[in-house]
């Protein structure tokens, strides 16, 4: 108990409320009781006061001094106060306590004054007689309505207070009472309050540690109840949102991890947010990037340009750019804006086009090829056809050979298309390519021969002047080249 932040708490509050309660009462009661005993040792006083003025007012008046002082002592033990009379001059004339002939004239003690002024007279001042406070209460003796003397009762003031300080030891008794009561009663309270606010902690720390089952059982019909009762239902709201979060992130990395395009997401600072698997493949990048920079990821300038570029347009931006490798890869990129007004940034997608590329550039030379392949046999027979027409078709001796020539190229111009689309049916998967053994070396003189005639008519001495191994080399090239691009 001892220990518990929660019970000094408690007991402070109600603690310095009761002392201050127990304080104020104490002020009040003191005034009340000082003015209660007050009166009362009023209502004593002048009630013996007016008896001893009845007893000895006629012995005042006939100024019998014995007879004074013998009553005077009997009534003063009688009733407890000390009893003084004084001659209308104000020398004493008697008195319980000292001898009167010792004592000082009275004329000049403001009860005295009072009392010839008004007939009675009070008054609380030190006793110079005595050398301590006393409270004085005097009465004025008449005689036929003439001043004799004066009577006078007085008892020690703190007398006066000794009930009120007993009221006030059993008040602040009954406060050290109560505040115990009180220490027991914040102890058992601030137990009760730990115990609650222990459950609502726990279930708090299980909420914040992601379990969201025990619910949080407080049965205490009070303010801690309804709380228990709204964090257990903030729990079932946020345990279904939170599975809700987990089956949409689980669904969009399966479909972001199934994806062949890589996926960045970049904020205004260039600095990643997501990546997909496909990305740090394409970007040859490996570890976590999330929360890195895009330039110190990539380690790519233009992709770092393209990108601020894309977060300051208006609209998807789109680009190729090539990757030195290796391997050396192509990209289009593309880049849209996120759609979100508290973090904006962009969202890339990486195409690699490499092979797309290439096949595009092996299409192109492949149409370069065949435009120059079958441009030799069409110049050849738009040779031919105008040595015939220029007047060779009435050279018996040559025209035939001409026209079989012409023959000849036509021949290779067919099979030349028809090469053309057997490679269209082999590419489309109808048909397959027919391996057979080739004579590389007969084929070349084969095709000396057909031009020789031709370019003897241009004055062109056409023969092969290489060695047969360089003549093989380059063969070997050309099979070599051919199947790098098939």
């Amino acid at each position: 108990m001892w220990t518990s932040r929660l019970f000094w708490k408690l007991f402070a509050v109600y603690a310095g409320l009761l002392l201050a309660f127990v304080a104020t009462l104490s002020l009040v009661l003191a005034k009340w009781n000082q003015a209660a005993v007050k009166n009362a040792t009023h209502a004593r006083l002048s009630g013996i006061a007016a008896v001893v003025r009845s007893q000895l007012g006629n012995d005042l008046a006939a100024g019998s001094i014995d007879e004074l002082r013998s009553k005077t002592d009997e009534f003063a033990e009688e009733s407890g106060v000390r009893i003084t009379l004084s001659a209308k001059d104000g020398g004493v004339l008697a008195d319980s306590v000292e001898d009167p002939a010792a004592m000082q004239n009275h004329r000049n003690r403001p009860d005295l004054i009072a009392a010839r002024e008004q007939g009675i007279g009070e008054n609380i001042r030190r006793s110079p007689t005595l050398g301590r406070r006393m409270q004085y209460y005097s009465l004025a003796v008449l005689r036929d309505d003439e001043l004799v003397g004066f009577v006078r009762v007085s008892v020690d003031e703190p007398s006066v207070g000794a009930a009120g300080w007993s009221n006030q030891r059993a008040l602040w008794g009954l406060g050290l009472v109560t505040l115990l009561s009180v220490a027991l009663a914040s102890h058992l309270r601030a137990r009760s309050i730990a115990a609650n606010l222990q459950r609502l902690s726990k279930g708090s720390q299980a909420m914040a540690a992601g379990d969201f089952e025990p619910p949080i059982a407080i049965r205490s019909n009070d303010e801690f109840e309804n709380l228990a009762e709204a964090l257990s239902e903030a729990r079932a709201t946020l345990a279904t949102r939170i599975a809700g979060l987990e089956d949409h992130n689980e669904t969009m990395s399966t479909v972001l991890g199934g994806m062949v395009e890589g996926v960045l997401a970049v904020d205004s600072e260039r600095r990643i947010l997501l990546a997909n698997e496909a990305s740090l493949l394409l970007l040859n990048v490996a570890g976590p990037v999330a929360g890195r920079s895009l330039l110190e990821v990539v380690r790519n300038v233009e992709i770092e340009a393209f990108v601020t570029e894309s977060l300051q347009a208006d609209s998807t931006c789109q680009r190729e750019i090539d990757l030195p490798g290796p391997p050396r890869r192509t990209l289009h990129v593309l880049a849209t804006q996120l759609a979100s007004a508290t973090k904006p940034g962009v969202v890339v997608v990486l195409h690699d086009v490499t092979a797309l590329r290439r096949l595009e550039n092996m299409r192109r030379d492949f149409v370069a090829n065949v435009s120059h392949e079958l441009k030799t046999p069409l110049a050849s027979i738009k040779a031919y056809s105008e040595t015939l027409r220029m007047g060779a078709i009435n050279d018996p001796e040559h025209n035939l050979g001409f026209v079989e020539r012409i023959s000849e190229q036509a021949e290779r111009l067919h099979q030349l298309i028809a090469d053309i689309l057997h490679l269209a049916r082999v590419e489309s998967g109808d048909e397959a390519f027919e391996m057979t053994a080739v004579d590389v070396g007969a084929a070349v003189e084969r095709c000396v021969a057909q031009h020789r005639q031709f370019a003897a008519q241009r004055q062109v001495d056409l023969r092969t002047l290489e060695p047969r191994h360089r003549a093989t080399r380059r063969a070997s090239g050309l099979i070599t080249t051919a199947f790098s691009r098939s």
